[in-house]
C-alpha cells in the first residue's frame, strides 16, 4: 500500500473514531439547539450542574456501576475455570438436555 493509501485509511479511521467523540462533546455542551441551526444556539454547563448537584445522585449511580463492573470481573475467572470459553453448548450431554424447538 502506498503512502497515499495509508494516509486515506488513517484519515478515515481517525474520522470514525474522533467524529462521534466530537459530536458527544458538542451535545454535552449544548443548551439550546433548534432545527434550522447547524450548531447549538447557546452553550453552557447548566445541565451538568443539575446532574452533579448534591440532589442529582450521579455519584450514587457511578458507584453502583463500579460495583457491578467489579462483581463481573470477580465472577469471570471462576466461571472460566468451570467451563472454558467456546465450550458452552457444544458438549453433547448439555445439548441433549435442551428441549427441541
Amino acid at each position: 500500500m502506498t503512502w497515499l493509501g495509508r494516509g486515506i485509511v488513517l484519515g478515515l479511521l481517525a474520522f470514525v473514531v474522533l467524529g462521534p467523540l466530537a459530536n458527544l462533546v458538542l451535545w454535552a455542551a449544548a443548551e439550546q439547539w433548534y432545527f434550522p441551526h447547524k450548531l447549538p444556539v447557546t452553550y453552557g454547563t447548566k445541565f451538568w450542574e443539575q446532574v452533579f448537584k448534591p440532589r442529582g445522585d450521579a455519584l450514587v449511580s457511578l458507584m453502583t456501576s463500579i460495583w457491578i463492573a467489579l462483581a463481573t470481573v470477580a465472577a469471570s475467572p471462576p466461571m472460566a475455570a468451570i467451563r472454558p470459553a467456546g465450550s458452552w453448548g457444544t458438549n453433547h450431554e448439555y445439548c441433549q438436555a435442551l428441549p427441541s424447538v
